[in-house]
């Protein structure tokens, strides 16, 4: 049975820790997590005047990394993380006269890559790189006049494939493929003359299966096999 804590709300990431425990980041609730050997739930929210806590409820993506960090992309408060020893949590964001930060608050997407990097991508601040080694970032930003460049700074979900690209996908700027090799982009989009064309510019989700094909789940028009 639903559990009522979980009653009409909006689950945006879910993933397992090294210890087998369960967390789940919601757009309005904050942050759950369960531990499946008694089912005890503990929810994490927002506490204005607490400097340990997490920074905003609505939490739009989760993703925990090879050393065990937990990084949580907010809704216009930057990005989360939690090292367990520290057992409190910090926050990265923008700092609009840095530009070794983030290019925007509002994150909807983190990943961590082989090299154990980070890729930000955001809602209107295009991409971001953060280097694990040197705490540098690498900024994307799209270009109409570059057609190797990002195809739209509002990025929605973000993967690595076994090759070690990085695809993009974006509201209604299509699919980008970002090769570290070239540093270039290659960009996919909707043609409607085009039957082989992706199906929508509007990209949800993305993953690899066994045999290397690619799936791009779209917003409005189904499913694509690359």
């Amino acid at each position: 049975a639903l559990n009522p804590l979980f009653s009409n709300t909006q689950v945006t990431g879910l993933d397992q820790d090294a210890e087998g425990k369960i967390w789940i980041t919601t757009d309005g609730k904050g942050l759950f997590i369960i531990n499946k050997q008694d089912f005890k739930i503990i929810n994490l929210s927002n506490k204005p005047y607490a400097d340990d806590g997490i920074s905003s409820d609505g939490l739009l993506s989760l993703h925990i990394d090879k050393s065990g960090i937990t990084w949580l992309g907010t809704a216009k408060k930057g990005v989360d993380f939690y090292k367990k020893n520290v057992r409190k949590f910090r926050l990265i964001r923008n700092y609009p006269t840095d530009y070794n930060s983030l290019t925007n608050n509002d994150v909807n997407a983190v990943i961590e890559d082989k090299k154990g990097d980070l890729w930000i991508g955001t809602n209107g601040g295009g991409l971001d790189h953060l280097n694990a080694k040197t705490g540098n970032y690498t900024h994307f930003r799209s270009d109409p006049s570059n057609h190797h460049s990002l195809s739209s700074n509002h990025v929605v979900t973000l993967f690595e494939d076994s090759s070690g690209k990085i695809w993009i996908g974006t509201y209604r700027g299509g699919l980008s493929c970002y090769d570290p090799d070239t540093k270039r982009f290659s960009v996919y989009r909707y043609d409607a003359s085009d039957s082989t064309s992706i199906s929508d510019n509007s990209i949800w989700g993305i993953c690899e299966d066994k045999n290397h094909n690619l799936w791009f789940a779209s917003l409005t028009n189904g499913l694509n096999l690359f």
